[in-house]
């Protein structure tokens, strides 16, 4: 049904109603907008007045929280810029700060401050003696120290002071992730020292057997391994694992199958599932239980022949080992999964190199600790044909024996001495390529003497 279009009054009556909803809707937003403003200056006002937290890093690599007072509680009204600026430097402040800056070279700090986190590769643990005993033939009219300070020392020779402990001890091995150290008196017992609080505790004795040696397991020290070795005629050698509380856990077996009888020689790979154990008759892979899993031999060069009495020394890396045999003055490298071996050195009659006792790489060079006459050790050079070469080192007083402790990058950290006149013995860095020393530890830098030093292992 058609209807008549509206007249002029009735479309000015629509207009009417039309723009009364149009205010009304108006009014009620503007009244929202208004109570939504209030709300928001009234939790700024309460956030403002509530204490400021922020988060930092501590000395130690903790993160520590931190809460200062309420600012005043005048506050003018805030605007979108304040609200802005003050968001902005709130959430600054709860970041964690950025890594405290190493301590510098020579300087020195408790162990509170030892900054976990970066704790790694080309830091040692050391034993310091303000008066080490004086080299053989060196006589200085000063009595040895009675005890000696154990120092965690980091990459560019900060130190912090870890423990006093007596003098005749030496570092055995340390785990940072377990912060823990072992120090060993040869003969008679070992002590781990517990790096956070500098605690020593004495964990096996020669109740067993004359106490040979000991390192911690892999990969967090939890445990110890320890060799034995009983006074019967003919001595024999035990492997035992223990709790870092004395308890026994496991005796390795010594009757290692087709190579022979266990030796003493022992290395555990770097994620503790598996060692190495030296026999008498070359190696054998042991699983952390005890099951003796392949054997590894190296051929003399006699038909059928193999050499005796080897014993792992370090891992040249992942899958392969660095050897030393009775009968070969030189080292070899032997894959642990029973390729053949290769001699890495060779040493002939007549030379000053009377044996290698350890060998590392940098870049494409490997370096060894070779063995001279009566007890002297240096450092070398493995050349093509497996024949060594001395290194001179820059700084080392002539004749010092020169051990190496470590390399970590293109550097070989090294215990010798650059002091003369009877001075101790210091830890120093050896760069090959720039021919450059510089010492971390001991004289010139801060006088007595290091007595002992073992890197971190990783």
């Amino acid at each position: 049904m058609l209807t008549s279009p509206p007249d002029d009054a009735e479309l000015e009556r629509a207009r009417s109603r039309h723009d009364d909803v149009v205010r009304r809707a108006r009014q009620i937003k503007r009244r929202r907008s208004a109570a939504v403003g209030a709300a928001l200056v009234a939790i700024a006002v309460v956030a403002l007045a509530l204490p400021f937290t922020s988060t930092h890093g501590a000395g130690d690599g903790r993160q520590v929280v931190t809460t200062s007072p309420p600012p005043p509680s005048s506050l003018a009204p805030t605007t979108t810029a304040d609200r802005s600026t003050r968001s902005t430097r709130s959430t600054r402040s709860t970041r964690s700060t950025p890594l405290a800056a190493p301590l510098a070279r020579g300087q020195e700090a408790p162990r509170s401050a030892i900054p976990w986190s970066q704790v790694g590769p080309g830091w040692t643990m050391a034993l310091w003696s303000p008066e080490p005993a004086p080299s053989p033939g060196v006589t200085t009219g000063v009595a040895p120290a009675a005890t000696e300070t154990l120092y965690l020392v980091n990459p560019i020779g900060g130190r912090y002071a870890v423990a006093t402990v007596p003098t005749g001890l030496v570092v055995a091995d340390w785990s940072a992730t377990g912060r823990v150290a072992l120090l060993g008196s040869y003969g008679s017992s070992l002590e781990t020292v517990d790096l956070g609080t500098g605690a020593a505790h004495t964990v096996s004795s020669s109740s067993k057997g004359r106490l040979l040696t000991g390192v911690l397991t892999k990969p967090n020290g939890q445990a110890l391994m320890v060799l034995h070795q009983t006074t019967s005629n003919p001595a024999t050698d035990t492997l035992e694992r223990i709790g870092r509380d004395g308890a026994h856990q496991l005796t390795y077996p010594t009757d290692l199958g087709q190579v022979g009888t266990f030796d003493g020689g022992f290395l555990p790979s770097a994620d503790g599932t598996e060692l190495v154990l030296g026999a008498t008759r070359g190696l054998a892979m042991v699983a952390n239980d005890g099951q003796v899993l392949r054997p590894l031999t190296i051929p003399s060069g006699e038909p059928g022949a193999v050499f005796a009495d080897c014993d792992p020394v370090r891992w040249w890396d992942a899958a392969t080992l660095v050897v030393q045999c009775s009968g070969s003055t030189g080292l070899w490298l032997v894959p642990t999964d029973g390729s053949p071996p290769r001699g890495l050195t060779r040493n002939e009659t007549g030379t000053v190199d009377l044996g290698d006792q350890d060998a590392w790489r940098i870049g494409s060079t490997a370096y060894v600790q070779a063995l001279g006459a009566c007890g002297y050790r240096y450092l070398a050079t493995v050349n093509a044909d497996g024949t060594t070469t001395p290194v001179e080192v820059p700084g080392v007083i002539s004749g010092s024996s020169v051990v190496v402790i470590g390399v970590t990058g293109s550097r070989l950290e090294l215990q010798t001495t650059v002091a003369d006149c009877g001075g101790g013995q210091s830890l120093v860095w050896y760069d090959p390529g720039a021919r450059t020393t510089e010492a971390i530890l001991g004289p010139p830098l801060d006088g007595g003497g290091v007595t002992s030093a073992v890197a971190e292992q990783g």
